[in-house]
């Protein structure tokens, strides 16, 4: 699909809401655009996106409601070749399209069919079952996703002389479990545990814990969230990459300067080291941070719990220790809910 079919295709989602007649439909267009500056490189980056969730049969408060989801989104970027005094610019297209049902307020499933487009097509389908407790206020979600992506095969000798061919399709099961506990009125705790089996890698098991807490006197909230990633079992001859192991640290403080604007501060910490698949290769270590700053104007006044349309800048920087390289980036974007 071509760019400019594709971002009138974005439309699709807000165009649903209207066709349906979808009540307590909620439409989201989101755009922005990022300038990535290092000391040897500029990056430019476009996105934007649209999604739409509704509801087609039920009425609010009996509980028992079906709903549609849809949305789209469509990456451009732009960078210098390092071999080629050249731009180099890059697509990315993404959309998927959930039906969803929920009982008696308490027990939801759905069922997703989504897709991403980049050198190579990747589609995804997942089911996913949901379930509130203790008076609603623990939730526990069960997700299964089967992805099915054509690409490029990799052809070459390794550094011990063994020859890795990658598999032209790769077909992968994702199993994932999801807590949310409203703990409080101000404090929440989520966690989730997945593992990820595919030809052309070993099973990767992944964890996620993350804690948030609004403080009434300042207006104040803080999330805080550690994620791990590990595979394990032998690296075969079907993959180019090694073992990873990572572990990524990140804490965010959101001050509402008023009923209006939102100042964000976000710190992010990743470690991982990679394992190569030869011997022979050296153990790779890589370290990066990255930090930015956000300041939202919200069209609104008073306090609002819902999304609302929004415009935001930011700036921020990203730091990589293991290969000496600093990048700064800024921008501008907005979210305009019809």
């Amino acid at each position: 699909m071509s760019q400019s079919k594709f971002l009138i295709a974005l439309t699709l989602p807000a165009a649903l809401a209207v066709i349906t007649e979808t009540s307590n439909a909620q439409t989201t267009v989101e755009s922005a655009y990022v300038r990535f500056k290092g000391a040897d490189m500029t990056d430019d980056l476009f996105a934007v996106a649209a999604s739409t969730t509704g509801e087609i049969i039920g009425e609010p408060g009996l509980g028992n409601i079906t709903g549609v989801q849809m949305s789209g989104t469509f990456i451009k970027s732009s960078a210098p070749n390092v071999k080629k005094v050249a731009q180099v610019t890059s697509l990315e297209r993404r959309g998927s399209v959930g039906l969803s049902q929920t009982f008696d307020k308490l027990t939801s499933a759905s069922a997703t069919y989504g897709y991403t487009a980049t050198s190579y097509l990747s589609r995804w389908y997942a089911i996913k079952v949901g379930q509130w407790w203790n008076k609603a206020t623990i939730s526990t979600d069960l997700e299964y996703t089967k992805t099915d992506a054509n690409r490029a095969v990799v052809d070459h000798y390794d550094t011990d002389f063994a020859r890795v061919n990658t598999p032209s399709n790769v077909k992968g099961d994702k199993y994932t479990l999801s807590l949310t506990w409203l703990a409080t009125t101000h404090a929440m705790v989520l966690g989730s545990l997945s593992t990820n089996k595919a030809p052309d890698r070993p099973t990767a098991n992944a964890e996620t814990i993350e804690g948030r807490y609004f403080f009434d006197a300042t207006l104040t909230a803080i999330h805080l969230k550690g994620g791990f990633y590990d595979d394990t079992e032998v690296t075969k001859l079907t993959t180019d990459y090694g073992r990873v192991s990572s572990r990524e640290w990140e804490a965010q403080i959101h001050q509402h300067l008023n009923d209006q604007f939102i100042a964000t501060v976000a710190l992010r910490d990743h470690f991982e080291t990679e394992i190569p698949r030869a011997d022979a290769s050296p153990v790779i270590h890589r370290h990066s941070r990255g930090t930015q700053i956000r300041l939202r104007d919200r069209f609104v006044t008073g306090p609002v719990t819902d999304q609302v349309s929004e415009i935001y800048v930011f700036t921020g920087q990203y730091g990589s220790f293991d290969q000496k390289q600093t990048i700064n980036h800024f921008g501008l974007g907005g979210i305009y809910v019809l």
